[in-house]
């Protein structure tokens, strides 16, 4: 008979996760280059996440 797999086994679905607190790491803005160009990832005073050319 099957087992099933426990829950710490299955992969994960959906697009890799990163934690917010690891990529800014202290800080309100983090700067990505994509392309050449670069793109800002900042924090606001209302704790939503804006990106930005």
């Amino acid at each position: 008979m099957g087992e099933k797999a426990d829950s710490h086994d299955a992969k994960p679905s959906g697009p890799p996760q990163v934690e917010a607190r690891t990529l800014f790491n202290g800080q309100r803005e983090v700067a990505i280059r994509f392309r050449g160009e670069i793109y800002r990832l900042r924090i606001t005073r209302n704790d939503k996440l804006i990106l930005t050319k």
